[in-house]
């Protein structure tokens, strides 16, 4: 629809944002055996599990997302050039936002094969085949690739609202599970970083103010995770990894 060279300005930074999720898919890989022991006979348990789940998952991509957010222009301009920068700098803020929303996904989605419902996932897909081409076909056609880019965001925000829809019905205790371990705190604070990043992007501010304001996001972002983000068992577990993570050092060394 908009030529071959506007593939690459979009496949791009569609590559290399979407290799962010690694870390979170590791973890739901490792969910899986968890949830599956667990079992629906534990539904409090397993509740508790797929929150505190989903607010790592915020906790870890929420500084990337806020960078990508903040610098993502001088971020493809040192990486690609000038004319990348200039045509894929909204798309990859944008994709940036659509692979959060999209990774946050990947834990419902494990929980609900563990409770052999795979089936959901492949249904929900079926059904958004469609509404997604048509709105890939209309916002391309008026808004060429950050029209592409939003109807990529669009789909992943469907999937994961069904995705998560979907918990809620097998496991009613999620809700209560979200509130108790935080993950709306750490949904709220990203939404208003995250509104406060792109806001600060798209101004022609000279660096450094802009890495001012940068630095200052993401202090804020840590300060606030570790006072009211992280509880009491969440540090308790930081400081076993890294005792770990020195013994080892030390080993090797």
């Amino acid at each position: 629809m908009l030529g071959l060279a506007a593939v690459g300005y979009y496949a791009a930074p569609f590559d290399v944002i979407t290799r962010l999720p690694v870390i979170p898919g590791a973890m739901a890989t490792t969910l899986f055996p968890a949830f599956t022991a667990t079992g629906q006979r534990r539904k409090d348990r397993l509740a508790g599990m797929h929150a505190r789940a989903m607010r790592y998952t915020l906790i870890a991509l929420a500084p990337i997302v806020l960078v990508a957010l903040l610098f993502g222009d001088e971020l493809l301009r040192v990486w690609l050039g000038p004319d990348f920068a200039r045509e894929s700098a909204v798309v990859f803020k944008l994709l940036s936002i659509g692979v959060l929303i999209n990774t946050l996904g990947l834990i419902p989605a494990t929980l609900l094969q563990a409770m052999g419902r795979p089936d959901l996932t492949a249904k929900f897909h079926l059904v958004e085949l469609a509404p997604f081409l048509i709105l890939v076909w209309i916002l391309t056609t008026h808004f060429g690739l950050v029209g592409t880019a939003l109807a990529w965001v669009t789909r992943v925000a469907s999937d994961s609202a069904l995705l998560l829809l979907a918990t809620s019905r097998l496991v009613p205790r999620v809700g209560d599970a979200y509130r108790r371990h935080r993950v709306v705190d750490a949904a709220f604070l990203i939404i208003l970083l995250g509104l406060a990043s792109a806001s600060v992007g798209f101004l022609p501010l000279a660096s450094p103010a802009k890495l001012a304001i940068g630095i200052t996001v993401l202090a804020t972002l840590v300060i606030v995770t570790w006072r009211r983000l992280v509880d009491t068992s969440d540090r308790a577990l930081l400081g076993t990894v890294l005792r770990r993570l020195q013994v080892t050092g030390y080993g090797k060394r």
